[in-house]
């Protein structure tokens, strides 16, 4: 059986920290632009020379009414900085939730630009991104060639917070692994095995220090941080 992380590393040098998919040249720095506090249409949140490329209505907070997650990008592609990691050549993106009103106010709780993978950033392929909701919990997935990663938010004290982070990925030869990240037990475990096995096998499980909760507006790249040694987020 191969090493711990195997898989996990396989995904990740799709992704632009490993520099595969990154430019070598100095830092781009790109101003993403202030999203408005309210709207009465969902149109309006978006920025003059960005777009809508993703979006779900449900009721985050449990109000009654239909709040908004949007995904939005660039319409031209942009190099541009990611989080000290190198450049990205793709389209800026940015992800927002704003809360609906019995008046028909939308209302921005919060914004994040850094989150959200780049369509250069997948590797052989785009990731492809997908908002879902479960009850009152926001799922935000990444689909990959051979993997996939899924990240679990609720909303608490006017903010949404991540509380579950899930990843898959098998390699060309067969081989899988499964890794979550529970944020609310504060347990991190590893399976692996073939992907013709009935049942996977718990490689390791980790226990989470003690940590605030982590906001949607303070998280970086998909899979960049490395939260616990041979796991990341």
């Amino acid at each position: 059986m191969r090493s711990t992380g195997s898989i996990f590393l396989l995904l990740a040098s799709a992704l632009p920290w490993s520099g595969a998919c990154w430019g070598q040249a100095p830092s781009v720095e790109y101003r993403y632009p202030e999203i408005p506090e309210t709207a009465e249409r969902a149109a309006a949140l978006i920025p003059i020379g960005w777009t809508e490329y993703e979006r779900i209505e449900f009721d985050l907070n449990l109000d009654g009414v239909n709040d908004l997650v949007i995904a939005i990008q660039t319409v031209d592609s942009i190099a541009h900085s990611r989080s000290g990691k190198g450049i990205s050549r793709g389209r800026p993106r940015m992800l927002l939730v704003a809360l609906g009103s019995k008046k028909g106010i939308y209302r921005t709780i919060t914004t994040n630009s850094e989150f959200l993978l780049r369509e250069d950033e997948g590797g052989m392929t785009p990731p492809e991104l997908w908002l879902e909701a479960k009850g009152d919990t926001l799922q935000v997935g990444f689909q990959f060639l051979r993997g996939n990663s899924t990240y679990s938010f609720i909303h608490k004290n006017n903010n949404l917070i991540c509380v579950r982070s899930d990843q898959a990925g098998a390699s060309g030869s067969g081989y899988m692994e499964v890794v979550h990240i529970d944020l609310i037990s504060n347990v991190a475990e590893r399976w692996t095995g073939r992907v013709d096995m009935d049942q996977l096998n718990r490689e390791r499980e980790i226990v989470i220090p003690p940590h605030p909760p982590i906001s949607l507006s303070s998280m970086k790249p998909a899979m960049s941080t490395e939260l616990v040694p041979g796991f990341f987020f």
